[in-house]
């Protein structure tokens, strides 16, 4: 081994990664076909931001030495950063085969089965590095999640105890034990787990997600929707389909029931109120308690700028949806049967439907990577508007109008307009369900 690459790594082991990445340059220029130089400086890079320079790098060390474990499982944390999960995984596993008897390579594949939501298989290699080397934290870290979204609070938590135990200055252990506080409802403790990973590594993602999480967690409503959350992320995603074609089918029904027996209204509008907002929650809850986080002090300084900027974003649209409904709701002050009361309730109503769909569009450009997936957010943003235009202009051109026939054409055009509207409802649900499963945004 090179003067340059040992001194290299001791700089890495210490996180002085600018200084160590000088050092595997140095070797390299020594020995152009080091692959460990390759791919410390990949990792170097990544630590520090680079990931396409990352990326090059780990592409050197695995020409170098394709059948050395090292070049394909730093291959597989660059992947991963750059969210391109399934070659991750494929680089994981690639690298267990060339050696089978590391863990870090183990752990590694943990992680990505972490971010792809397959809690057995994160599990399963998180224990299958363990088994190897007892003590790896990462590993330890990792198995604490797998078992904590399993809903095996007990296995996860003996394994956040024993990687605390093991290296009580690991951020990573300290961020596992604060999302187990936070799944038994220990909101405080979880904080504080938080606030000590990130001072034990201030540029700790994971950290500083916690320490968002555990703040909302002080509101009530917010660990009831957190509830929710951890059960529904252990179903599997037939299951939550079947759930949110089950609710709208619920509300098809619910609306039949109101229109054949009108004397049920008191009981079925509640309840409807009720699962629309229930829903609205499962989109809105994030963002909304981010624009709540925005007037405590920490809060500020944990919300990324993205973060805070949906957080307004939502609370703007939500405001003219309740502002809309409140109008068509208090229409009948303008006089019973008058036109103004049905402008009021027509132009209120698609104001109110236009907001909603607004809301899945601007948390969905928020949840998915950048590219085509935000075009099409930004698309029906904007198509939702142009339909409320729409409404609106029809709605104005009735009211000018006198004769008949042009009137009964003017209302045949709002009634499709509005029935597209609510259609544009559906559709921008089940696709941003769609890109937020697929292209889902972790920066």
């Amino acid at each position: 081994m090179s003067h340059h690459l040992e001194r290299g790594q001791l700089l890495y082991n210490q996180s002085r990664y600018a200084q160590a990445a000088d050092e595997f340059r140095a070797a390299l220029a020594e020995d152009p076909n080091s692959a460990e130089a390759h791919a410390f400086l990949a990792h170097c890079h990544l630590e520090l931001g680079d990931t396409a320079a990352a990326l090059r790098e780990a592409d050197e060390a695995v020409r170098c030495a394709p059948l050395f474990f090292l070049p394909h499982t730093v291959k597989a944390m660059v992947l991963h950063r750059l969210h391109r999960l399934a070659d991750a995984e494929a680089s994981a596993t690639e690298a267990i085969s060339h050696d089978p008897f590391t863990a870090w390579p183990f752990g590694v594949l943990a992680n990505v089965r972490l971010s792809r939501n397959n809690w057995a298989g994160c599990l399963d290699a998180a224990t299958r590095g363990l088994a190897l080397d007892p003590t790896d934290a990462g590993c330890l870290s990792l198995r604490t999640l797998a078992n904590l979204r399993l809903g095996r609070k007990a296995d996860a938590a003996f394994s956040a105890e024993t990687a605390l135990r093991n290296d009580p200055n690991d951020p990573f252990a300290h961020v596992a034990e604060g999302w187990r506080r936070l799944h038994v409802g220990d909101a405080k403790g979880a904080c504080e787990h938080f606030r000590t990973a990130l001072r034990l590594d201030p540029t700790s993602e994971a950290a500083r997600a916690g320490m968002i999480e555990a703040l909302k967690a002080r509101y009530r409503v917010y660990r009831q929707f957190a509830r929710f959350q951890y059960w529904l992320a252990r179903q599997s995603g037939q299951f939550q389909w079947f759930l949110i074609i089950g609710v709208f089918m619920l509300m098809q029904g619910l609306m039949g029931v109101a229109r054949r027996n009108p004397e049920w209204k008191p009981v079925i509008g509640p309840l409807m109120v009720a699962l629309v907002m229930f829903g609205l929650m499962t989109w809105v809850g994030n963002g909304l308690f981010n624009l709540l986080l925005l007037f405590h002090p920490l809060g500020r300084q944990a919300l990324t700028r993205g973060e805070k900027r949906e957080g307004c974003w939502l609370g703007g649209v939500l405001l003219v949806g309740v502002t809309g409904f409140g109008f068509a709701e208090a229409s009948g002050v303008f006089g019973e049967g008058t036109d103004a009361e049905g402008v009021a309730t027509v132009v209120g109503l698609s104001t109110a439907v236009t907001a909603l769909v607004s809301v899945f569009a601007v948390t969905t450009w928020y949840r998915v990577a950048s590219g085509w997936p935000r075009l099409v957010a930004t698309a029906a943003l904007v198509w939702a508007w142009v339909l409320w235009a729409a409404v609106a202009y029809i709605v104005y051109d009735l009211l000018g109008s006198q004769p008949r026939g042009v009137v009964d054409a003017g209302l045949r055009m709002l009634r499709d307009a509005m029935e597209i509207q609510y259609w544009t409802i559906l559709g921008t649900a089940i696709g941003a369900n769609v890109l937020m499963m697929r292209y889902p945004n972790r920066d």
